[in-house]
């Protein structure tokens, strides 16, 4: 019976261990691929040189916020409230940096990103839950 036991626990652990190092590649890939969405954004809004730090700076700072308050014990419909809140003063923020031309682009990337988050959550409902 302990043979069996043991061999059960060495099927597990060989069908574990490659999924746990398949972890790493997908993190760093979602990393490249939000850096690089950064750069393209960063080029489409045409900002100066004095402009790219506060401007990463604000993000930054707003991309923390909403860090912990997704990290809180919150309902979801807290925390999906509260990261909308969190929009009107950082769209203060950068308004105040930008000029007008580079603002409605902005608005247009987040816009865009609204959007894509909208499609991609109707797609998950639609999507039949399988067991």
């Amino acid at each position: 019976m302990k043979k069996y036991w043991l061999l059960i626990l060495v099927f597990i652990s060989t069908l574990t261990v490659p999924m746990m190092g398949q972890q790493k590649p997908i993190l760093e890939m979602r990393k490249e691929k939000l850096v690089s969405r950064a750069q393209r954004n960063t080029e489409r809004l045409n900002l100066t040189p004095e402009q790219k730090p506060s401007f990463d700076a604000i993000l930054n700072k707003y991309a923390k916020m909403k860090r912990e308050i997704n990290k809180s014990e919150l309902p979801l419909k807290k925390k999906q409230d509260s990261v909308d809140r969190l929009s009107e003063p950082k769209d203060a923020e950068v308004r105040k940096l930008l000029s007008a031309e580079q603002f409605i682009i902005y608005k247009e990337i987040v816009d865009e990103r609204k959007q894509k988050l909208e499609n991609a959550r109707k797609r998950q409902l639609k999507t039949p839950i399988t067991q």
